[in-house]
């Protein structure tokens, strides 16, 4: 039988793909390096003023561009690749996650690391703004808190 695997970790935008073939000697692999490309992600503001922009090509980036300037506003880039990132329902804010136990929050002011708390033993693979956007919803498979923010 034949398959296709995709293996991790790698260079940041590859992937090694392995075909598998069948001979009546033996099974061999070859490997072959596949550059990845593409929007893996893409958000709009609360507002429709910005766009949140992940490429697969630098997928530990993620670019802020702004609609009015057709301009780039930041290039935020993290040691992690972002699996997910929200925009704040009311204000200019953007929340990113990179599957660890801390979160990056964007604003037009600057760039803070959040270290969630020990008792909150979360690797973070989902963001939530709740609807008033005083409370994030942060979330791995198999659990969850809730952040408040002052």
């Amino acid at each position: 039988s034949s398959g296709i695997n995709a293996e991790w970790p790698l260079r940041p935008g590859e992937i090694v793909i392995k075909k598998k073939t069948s001979t009546k000697t033996n099974d061999t692999a070859k490997e072959k390096r596949v550059k990845k490309y593409g929007i893996t992600a893409i958000k709009w503001s609360h507002d429709s003023s910005h766009l949140a922009v992940l490429d697969a090509s630098n997928p530990n980036t993620i670019t802020v561009w702004s609609i009015a300037d057709k301009s780039i506003t930041a290039v935020l880039q993290f040691v992690h690749n972002p699996r997910t990132f929200a925009w704040h329902p009311h204000l200019l804010r953007l929340i990113v996650a990179s599957g660890d136990s801390s979160v990056s929050m964007w604003e037009y002011d600057g760039c803070w690391i959040i270290e969630l708390p020990a008792e909150c033993s979360v690797n973070v693979n989902h963001t939530n703004w709740s609807s008033d956007g005083n409370a994030l919803l942060l979330s791995a498979k198999d659990n969850f808190c809730i952040g408040f923010l002052e």
